[in-house]
């Protein structure tokens, strides 16, 4: 069990899981990396709170009291008191908990019946018009919930906090359905407003020989449609790997030369300014210089590939390759031939009697 939630149990301190993390137990979401963040509701006093995890922090996120960070993983506590600070959103479903002591769920506002209604119904006007398209555009990626009308979900020039856009996209990309949030932040005039690199791709095109979606934002979103694995740096990667495609020059018939290179350059400024962790963000970039690099595995002399192939991060740059090449008019045969060469590779890197530079063959058959 994590430490965060023994030690509560440990203080007999009463406490529920709430938000998403309800939500998802409640939905049986098992496949999302949303345990990244795990949703906490207590009566507990915060100054209370306090003495029980020396290091708790303040992170000034709407619905957020206090949080606590394990790793790679985060608890989000909210404080409420019945008379004073009651337990309310923007949206009803957020107030859904589960107890983890009788293993059962509680409602304490009564909201079961709409939690599977297909429309999202704004519950609150109290909060400001950014918090309830944040939440909205989560709740749509990650679960049934559609948003019919798009227009008390667009923003003013109010810039919201970075702390809270980054939590924006990790509570998109955690979801199934990452596509419908991210076109709800695009219809607000969020992305044009917050992340002008993103809206950027909007008004790139691509050929239609190749790509059916029209224009780098689409074909982005398509390919989280053939995402398999709900890792949040391969999300990442995925969503930002053509970023570099507005910003590139054409060379011959390279319509974007060295978009990879650019990108990874962009999507590093742009994680950096959301504070993503430096951890994170070298996977990302690393992902996204060498996206391209398994469709040319084949023509490429070994000993130009092996430090990459040596990583083991390449494993995710092959599922870049098959989501990319699934989104597309392309044959997936490419990402086969691909997979064949990195496992040749492995294998014959494992024999210690066979020199790997001279004897392996790139020949993908």
């Amino acid at each position: 069990m994590n430490d965060a939630l023994q030690i509560l149990k440990e203080n007999d301190a009463s406490y529920y899981l709430g938000s998403y993390s309800a939500l998802n137990l409640y939905f049986g979401k098992k496949k999302q990396f949303s345990s990244y963040n795990t949703y906490i509701v207590t009566e507990i006093p915060l100054f209370e709170l306090a003495r029980y995890f020396e290091d708790l922090e303040y992170p000034g996120l709407p619905l957020i009291d206090a949080s606590l960070t394990r790793g790679e993983k985060r608890f989000l506590f909210r404080c409420i008191d019945k008379q004073v600070n009651p337990l309310k959103g923007p949206f009803a479903v957020l107030e859904f908990l589960f107890n983890p002591y009788t293993n059962t769920f509680f409602d304490p506002n009564g909201i079961y019946y709409s939690l599977r209604e297909k429309k999202l119904k704004i519950e609150s006007n109290n909060f400001p018009r950014w918090v309830t398209l944040f939440e909205a555009a989560k709740l749509i990626s990650n679960y049934h919930y559609e948003i019919l009308d798009t227009a008390p979900y667009r923003i003013n020039l109010e810039i919201p906090p970075l702390e809270c856009q980054r939590e924006l996209l990790i509570g998109i990309l955690s979801g199934e359905h990452p596509q419908k949030g991210l076109k709800l932040l695009l219809d607000s005039g969020f992305i044009e407003l917050c992340w002008p690199e993103i809206f950027s791709m909007t008004k790139t095109k691509h050929s239609k020989d190749f790509h059916p979606e029209g224009n780098v934002w689409e074909h982005s979103l398509e390919v989280l449609k053939y995402r398999k694995q709900f890792d949040l740096g391969l999300s990442l990667a995925l969503f930002l790997h053509d970023i570099g495609k507005p910003f590139s020059i054409s060379k011959g018939e390279k319509k974007f030369y060295l978009h990879s290179n650019t990108g990874a350059k962009i999507a590093r400024e742009f994680l950096t300014r959301l504070k993503f962790s430096p951890a994170l963000i070298e996977r990302v970039t690393f992902l996204i210089k060498y996206h391209m690099l398994p469709h040319a595995l084949s023509k490429i002399p070994i000993y130009r590939t092996e430090k990459i192939m040596d990583s083991p991060l390449f494993p995710l740059l092959l599922e870049i390759y098959r989501a990319d090449l699934a989104s597309t008019y392309n044959s997936v045969t490419g990402y086969y031939n691909a997979c064949r060469i990195y496992q040749n590779y492995m294998r014959e890197k494992s024999n210690p009697f066979k020199n790997i530079k001279h004897r392996f063959s790139t020949s993908p058959g």
